[in-house]
């Protein structure tokens, strides 16, 4: 948590590329990153060559690592390429009106975050009893945002493309991006879908669920079907943030969170189904804004 600026940072230069339609080198950043993270890993735990073993510290370290190459490359580009930003300390005089806005934005977003660790903990406090349905939660929880991962990935492609085409009044534009987008999303689910009813028992063995594989499959051919509703729904609100509703659907993504949190405390008879069934999962994240203020100067 001491070294998190790495994360923080990343954040911010990955949403002010996506918002100039750049979203091709916050990828490349990301996947820096995770490329270091996967090298380090091994060799930081283990303690190869030089490095001494330094066990699960050696992982953090790793994470950490990883995570500030991408801050630092993802800025280099930043700088680099986003030629429609001011850069330097004058730019960074804090404007109350500014902070406002974005806090207006930003808070409900934190809350929706802090439902998800208080929805974590609530499961592992619900499936304590039985250890083999807790490990299924655990896997299946990473199946999941394996296929939804694709729905986020399209929700930050469609960001800059939907927002630019709002700030160009273009409604054309702005329905052929909504209608590709939610196209694409629906495809991806429906193959993500096929692949885990088809296949529940390679991932089972993929991730060695031992006694955990009875919950973990039936798990998985109950809750895979809600991955196409579950894209859809990362995709709108991808959308509807792009409209320059942001207050909104962070609003309802926690409206969404505490019904799932609520929804899973009276299901405990049913724990070894819905202690894998956290199957609405979305992250929240920055969006673009789009200030009125300054579109009638474009027309």
């Amino acid at each position: 948590c001491v070294f998190s600026f790495g994360i923080v940072f990343f954040s911010l230069f990955e949403k002010l590329l996506q918002a100039t339609g750049r979203s091709l080198y916050s990828t490349i950043g990301q996947i820096a990153g995770a490329v270091i993270n996967i090298i380090l890993d091994p060799i930081m735990i283990y303690g190869i060559g030089p490095v001494p073993e330094m066990g699960v510290e050696g992982a953090a370290y790793a994470t950490v690592i990883g995570q500030v190459a991408s801050a630092v490359l993802l800025f280099a580009f930043h700088a680099k390429l986003n030629k429609e930003f001011a850069h330097g300390v004058s730019c960074m005089k804090p404007d109350t009106v500014i902070v406002k806005e974005i806090y207006a934005i930003g808070l409900p977003a934190i809350i929706a975050q802090a439902l998800m660790s208080v929805m974590v903990y609530v499961m592992n406090l619900i499936l304590k009893f039985n250890p083999a349905a807790q490990t299924a939660y655990g896997l299946f929880y990473k199946v999941q945002q394996f296929v939804l991962f694709l729905a986020f990935g399209l929700r930050d492609a469609i960001t800059p493309i939907i927002a630019f085409a709002y700030g160009m009044h273009s409604k054309k534009r702005i329905r052929e991006g909504i209608r590709y987008g939610l196209i694409d999303t629906a495809v991806l689910m429906v193959i993500g879908i096929a692949i885990t009813e088809l296949f529940p028992g390679a991932f089972a063995t993929l991730f060695n669920a031992g006694q955990s594989r009875f919950y973990f499959i039936g798990a998985m051919r109950v809750i895979s079907i809600s991955f196409l509703f579950a894209g859809i729904n990362v995709a709108y609100h991808g959308i509807t943030c792009d409209l320059s509703a942001q207050t909104a659907c962070h609003y309802s993504a926690i409206g969404r969170n505490l019904f799932r949190d609520r929804q899973k405390r009276t299901c405990r008879c049913i724990a070894y189904l819905v202690g894998i069934s956290d199957h609405g999962t979305d992250s929240m994240s920055g969006r673009v804004c789009i200030f009125k203020a300054d579109q009638k100067d474009e027309g």
